[in-house]
């Protein structure tokens, strides 16, 4: 059959990084990061992420071709430090319902600073994520096991 693989979309490949980042040569303060074996589902997530921080001043994502398992996101912070950090920032503290940025109450709130870099905003916007989809899985178990007891 001429089908590439299921396996290929998400197995990484020995000696291949799963996330790379350049700096980018040309606009200050700005870099893309690539991650491998992704698609449309984490870099839209992550894009909403970094735009809910003040400090990033553009953030792109795209899927090069349907059949290149990878996403490219481009980040341009505020300053020179803000740009990794970021990324991560924007994943770590926020209201999984939420569509603002402020924090829920429960948690501190994560700020990137007039300091930041692209690599900072990279890693709080993935953080940020990361514990909005932990608190999404256990409202969902929680929905269930709510269910399943009114079923009895």
């Amino acid at each position: 059959m001429n089908q590439p693989s299921r396996a290929e979309k998400f197995v990484l490949p020995d000696g291949v990084r799963k996330l790379t980042f350049t700096r980018d040569t040309k606009v200050a303060n700005a870099g893309t990061f690539v991650v491998q074996k992704e698609d449309h589902t984490l870099g839209n997530a992550v894009r909403m992420q970094l735009h809910r921080d003040p400090e990033v001043v553009f953030s792109g994502y795209q899927v090069p071709h349907p059949s290149d398992n990878r996403i490219v996101i481009k980040v341009r912070a505020a300053s020179a430090q803000s740009l990794g950090f970021l990324f991560l920032s924007a994943v770590r503290t926020r209201d999984p319902l939420a569509l603002t940025a402020r924090p829920p109450p429960s948690r501190p709130q994560v700020h990137t600073t007039k300091n930041s870099s692209p690599m900072q905003a990279m890693t709080e916007a993935v953080d940020c994520l990361r514990t909005e989809i932990t608190d999404i899985s256990q409202k969902f178990v929680d929905e269930v096991d709510s269910f399943r007891a009114n079923q009895q």
